[in-house]
């Protein structure tokens, strides 16, 4: 009978890695299940977490193209320190991601923001465009 060979520890990390990814991709897929909320709830929802701060409304619109802060910055004429904590606002309410390449940090909308439709409501709310920008007024 062949003895099994012994895992490297680069294979252990590897294998490790994989099952790591596979229970987030798991929570990922069970959050966005439960986020199919009610169009009312939707609004309700985006209303609690954005109220009226448009600033909110342009950083999230602007990172939801995978941006790091100082281009979300420079791309909203925004202070990098204002930018950053509202980052870290939408990321709590689970509506943002951060992935990490390098010494890059690229921020990105998550499924559950893209589920009940956060661009949307937002565009329309707070007269922006898709990527965060003030639409011009019509003359």
């Amino acid at each position: 009978m062949a003895r099994k060979r012994a895992a490297t520890p680069e294979e252990e990390l590897f294998r490790r890695l994989e099952n790591l990814e596979s229970r987030v991709g798991a929570i990922e897929e069970h959050t966005v299940h439960n986020a199919r909320l009610k169009p009312e709830d939707q609004q309700a929802f985006v209303h609690r977490v954005f109220g009226q701060s448009s600033r909110r409304a342009q950083v999230f619109l602007a990172a939801n193209r995978k941006r790091s802060v100082n281009q979300i910055a420079a791309h909203l004429g925004m202070q990098q320190q204002n930018v950053s904590i509202e980052l870290g606002r939408l990321q709590g309410e689970g509506l943002l991601t951060v992935e990490t390449a390098g010494s890059t940090s690229h921020w990105m909308a998550t499924k559950v923001a893209a589920t009940i439709g956060v661009v949307d409501i937002l565009t329309k709310k707070f007269k922006l465009t898709k990527d965060g920008l003030k639409k011009p007024s019509a003359v």
